[in-house]
């Protein structure tokens, strides 16, 4: 607090601090009675008693003057985050009058909806016909989850109403845990990160197209993402933080030491490089060798360049003076690297030590304290004194490690205890930050590499790294990391181990990880304050490997604990975080441009134009997506905040990339212009969309009476259904395929049922009995699954091949029954009809309701389709050719239409016969035998004539009973038949 803050009373400064906390800007003046009773005056003149009514005072003038609050970019939305009612109190006490810019800065925050201002909105959306928004936890900004609903978003441009926001912290501060809404909780740090490994590596950063500077990386913030750079600037050392891999800097970072052949000697001691814009498919690398000013690009191959080991000359190669000269500086490089990062090391255990110790109750974290435990020297207990070393969020417990006690003179062993004031007694004076000691900062000190002659070294050897005490000889089972080869005691590890758990870890060789070394699938990095642990038990909508551990940081489990988290990807998300940086964006782009500069480097704020060196790997081993699309910084479409919709069944929220959906997909989805076809009307999580589809198909089964769709069908059942179908579908693949998660939505459920309900249409149409229970179970399934538990699934494209096939099942038996009356009629006269199909002998035609074992089509698409494999030449090669209607036909066509075959050529071929009086129906038949036979006609004058004819039996391959005589000499029947 500064001076002329102090001279305000305590209430007044706790009135305008919450005054900023809810977005009052500055010019408002509040007053404070005898009475206690506070008053906020406007800058125009207009009173009140109470911060939300100034609030409403605030939207008022801002609506009146023609500009709408909360407006912002497109690519920003607002947080709708309920905020706590302002305290009226009512306690008499002195008057005070001060305004809200003489007490806190200038920054301020942009506008937040009360918890009455978003159910009166969800009342609002209820009157209109749409339901209320999912809630999406505490601190989560109201989005748009039904896809037919569009944000209420409008783009600012230029001087708009956006007003100054909150300062971005500054990374060299934005771990020290101080009073921000966004400040992170805990520290993120990996040495061994693409990030981390480019600490003490030399950079040099073009000012302008013509000066150049030279510096050292000496730090990276996980929270902004940032590296520091120490720059030499005309005699001066400057820091800067710039994002080293937006291609609108121009930078040369060194990435590694070698030794690179040059012309002249065999090998030389050189470093290699790289832009921000490398390039894998180039092969060639930058190289500057030391002790000379040469510089040159040669391919990154071990013909060219192999490793550099430090202190491990090769004689022969350093076989000359200069040569050993450069091996000289190519070491000193290498150990002013190791140092920078070394001191970055020890910087972010403290930031650890001081996070852990603000996060911790009581904070006492690093101190001495008097403690009486119970479960010694029983029955009496003791009273000891002993340092707490380390807080785990994870068992909500302090490592302790004790002295030596005065009353038995022995000394305990260090164990994870629950500590408050009733058996836990501070030593010593309270100051701001526990006391900052090598001991103190060893359970927090990773990437640390320490020689013989380091007061670290001993301390990484020879301790345990949870409770700082010395190994003993008698400490036979210690728990090594893999990673970090940190060794604990078995009950300093957290949590601990017992020496069971431990032998069978050590059997199954399962690998051992700290905590400090396991990387969190909430956030993809590793924290060094608390580390990652098992969440358990996992939440009911998140879809997870089963096979696989959740481990989590601090801050993601506690943003499981209120719902932050995508349920697709498990990845958690900050709202507040993300519309800071994104507020950022439109102030600084619509006020001061895209640029602004720090220090020496003009640094681009947004759009970040990613690039990469060659460490740079694409996605991280064991991760699917690359962590950098999770930051607010980043501008790629499908990860962040701004893009995500919710779940209709679970209220979850899932990333759009997550639901495998493309800008363009996603904003037709918000804007309801979307397929139905592609998504249905609403939107399901990965897991509630799983047991949306195995609902759907547990009560299609029941509708199924008589089993007929829950096994693959027979060859008996159907001979020539696997001719035509290709692939089966019935009851155990829709399963299958919902519990492998191969869809997003459930509309492929209703695709799968109608693709059934034709199949079996088509395929059992001789069988009156089979074809009318697919027809129940199409009816029933409509009307008691789809028309209830899965209404959002539009029809799919089978749905108008099922309604005529169903139409012209009905038109069959009354054209079978007008067949049979004409039949009665020629034979009663003795005539037949000239191009009709005369029966053989001692053979009916079809009996009223037998559909004639026919595969059924659309009659004028299956004879588009064949004539086109016709024409084509027979270009299939003998595969099955594939109608319009998604069926196939098994065996090779010709490549055309062959003439009438009248003579004994004809015999034993395959046909599909269609009767002229069914119109759509197919049935496999085959050429029995040849007939000569006379025929009668009658002329127009009444006369009987007598001409001989040729016919052809053909005989139906399902049915040998039924057989049908054609003349092949007349186009009117080879219209009806297809030669197979």
């Amino acid at each position: 607090m500064s001076e002329s803050q102090s001279k305000f009373p305590p209430e007044i400064l706790r009135a305008y601090k919450e005054a900023k906390e809810r977005g009052l800007p500055d010019g408002w003046v509040c007053s404070i009675d005898d009475h206690h009773r506070r008053t906020w005056t406007s800058p125009d003149g207009r009173s009140c008693n109470s911060l939300r009514k100034a609030l409403e005072i605030l939207d008022e003038s801002v609506r009146s003057s023609g500009v709408e609050l909360g407006k912002r970019s497109s690519n920003f939305e607002d947080s709708s985050s309920s905020q706590k009612k302002a305290r009226e109190d009512e306690e008499p006490g002195a008057s005070s009058r001060a305004s809200i810019s003489a007490v806190l800065p200038s920054s301020e925050k942009d506008e937040e909806k009360s918890d009455e201002e978003g159910k009166a909105e969800d009342k609002e959306k209820v009157k209109q016909g749409r339901q209320p928004m999912p809630t999406r936890g505490r601190h989560r900004p109201q989005k748009t989850s039904k896809m037919l609903e569009t944000p209420n978003i409008q783009e600012t441009k230029g001087n708009g109403p956006l007003t100054l926001p909150l300062p971005p912290l500054d990374p060299e501060h934005s771990l020290d845990g101080k009073n921000h809404p966004t400040a992170p909780t805990t520290v993120h740090w990996d040495p061994k990160s693409v990030d981390g490994k480019k600490i003490g590596w030399k950079i040099r950063v073009a000012l302008n197209s013509t000066t150049w500077t030279e510096g050292r990386i000496v730090r990276y913030d996980p929270y902004s993402h940032k590296h520091k750079i120490r720059l030499q600037h005309k005699g001066e050392e400057r820091n800067v933080w710039i994002w080293i891999r937006n291609n609108q800097h121009n930078v040369n970072l060194a990435t590694r030491i070698v030794w690179a052949h040059v012309k002249g000697y065999a090998w030389w001691p050189a470093m290699v490089m790289e832009t921000n814009t490398y390039n894998p498919l180039s092969r060639h690398v930058q190289v500057e060798y030391f002790g000379t000013t040469r510089r040159a690009k040669i391919r990154d191959v071990d013909q060219y360049i192999r490793p550099f080991v430090p202190n491990e000359c090769d004689p022969i190669v350093a076989e000359t003076d200069l040569i050993r000269n450069a091996y000289d500086l190519a070491c000193v490089e290498f150990e002013i690297i190791q140092k920078n990062r070394n001191e970055a090391a020890l910087f972010y255990a403290e930031k650890s030590l001081h996070l852990c110790d603000q996060k911790a109750p009581m904070q006492i974290v690093g101190r001495r304290v008097q403690v009486f435990r119970d479960d010694v020297n029983y029955p009496y207990g003791d009273t000891v004194v002993g340092k707490v070393r380390k807080y785990s969020g994870f068992q909500k417990k302090f490592l302790v490690s004790f002295e030596v006690s005065e009353k038995t003179n022995s000394k305990y062993d260090a164990t994870w205890m629950t500590l408050s004031t009733r058996n836990a007694k501070l030593q010593g004076k309270r100051t701001a930050h526990a006391e900052v000691t090598p001991e103190a900062l060893l359970p927090f000190l990773v990437g640390y590499q320490a020689d013989e002659s380091d007061e670290y070294f001993k301390l990484l050897n020879d301790h345990c790294r949870g409770c700082v005490e010395t190994w003993k000889k008698t400490d036979t089972l210690r728990v090594v990391c893999d990673q970090c080869d940190s060794s604990y005691h078995l009950g300093c590890f957290d949590p601990p181990l017992q020496q069971e758990q431990y032998q069978k870890l050590i059997k199954d060789g399962v690998p051992l990880l700290c905590p400090q070394c396991t990387m969190c699938r909430g956030c993809y990095q590793k924290d060094s304050t608390f580390g990652s642990h098992q969440l358990s038990p996992l939440p009911k909508n998140l879809s997870f490997p089963a096979n696989e551990t959740l481990n989590v940081c601090l801050p993601c489990r506690e943003a499981y604990e209120v719902e932050r988290y995508c349920p697709n990807c498990a990845h958690t998300f900050d709202d507040d975080r993300h519309n800071e940086v994104r507020y950022q964006h439109n102030w600084y782009s619509s006020r001061e441009g895209c640029k602004h500069k720090t220090e020496l480097v003009e640094d681009t704020e947004f759009p970040l134009v990613s690039g990469r060196f060659s460490d740079d790997c694409a996605i991280p081993r064991g991760l699917e997506v690359h962590p950098s699309r999770y930051y607010p910084e980043d501008t790629e479409f499908g990860m962040a905040e701004s893009e995500m919709l919710g779940c209709d069944s679970c209220g979850g929220w899932v990333h759009a990339g997550c639901a495998n959906l493309t800008k363009e997909e996603y904003e037709q989805i918000l804007n309801g212009t979307h397929k139905p076809l592609a998504m249905g009307q609403e939107f399901l999580c990965r897991v509630c969309c799983r047991k949306r589809c195995l609902k759907i198909i547990n009560e299609l089964e029941l509708q199924d009476r008589t089993k007929l769709f829950s096994q693959p069908i027979s060859q008996a059942n159907a001979p020539i259904y696997h001719d035509l179908i290709e692939g089966p579908v019935n009851f155990k693949v829709f399963t299958d395929r919902a519990q492998n998660d191969d869809y997003v939505s459930y509309v492929w459920t209703r695709e799968f049922f109608e693709l059934m309900v034709f199949n079996a249409l088509s395929s059992y149409s001789n069988d009156k009995a089979t074809w009318n229970e697919a027809k129940h179970f199409y009816q029933s399934g409509l009307k008691n699954v789809f028309q209830k538990i899965g209404k959002a699934a539009p029809p799919s494209i089978y749905d108008k091949d099922i309604i005529n096939l169903l139409k012209a099942g009905k038109q069959v038996q009354c054209r079978s029954e007008l067949d049979h009356a004409r039949v009665a009629t020629r034979a009663e006269n003795k005539y037949c009809a000239v191009g009709k199909m005369t029966p053989a002998a001692g053979v009916s035609l079809l009996k009223n309701g037998d559909h004639g074992g026919s595969i059924p089509f659309n009659a004028s698409q299956l004879s588009a389709s064949v004539n086109r494999n016709m024409r084509r030449g027979n270009s299939n090669n003998g595969r099955p050719v594939t109608t319009a209607t998604g069926l196939s036909l098994a065996g090779p066509l010709p490549p055309a239409q062959e003439k009438a075959p009248c003579n004994q050529l004809a015999l034993g071929r395959m046909v599909l016969y269609r009767k002229k009086a069914d119109g759509i129906f197919w049935i496999r038949c085959k050429v029995e035998k040849r007939e000569q036979l006379r025929v009668d006609e009658i002329g127009e004058n009444g006369n009987i004539s007598t001409r001989e004819t040729v016919l052809h039996v053909i005989k139906c391959c399902e049915d040998c009973t039924v057989s049908y005589r054609v003349d092949l000499k007349q186009s009117e029947q080879l219209k009806n038949l297809i030669w197979i």
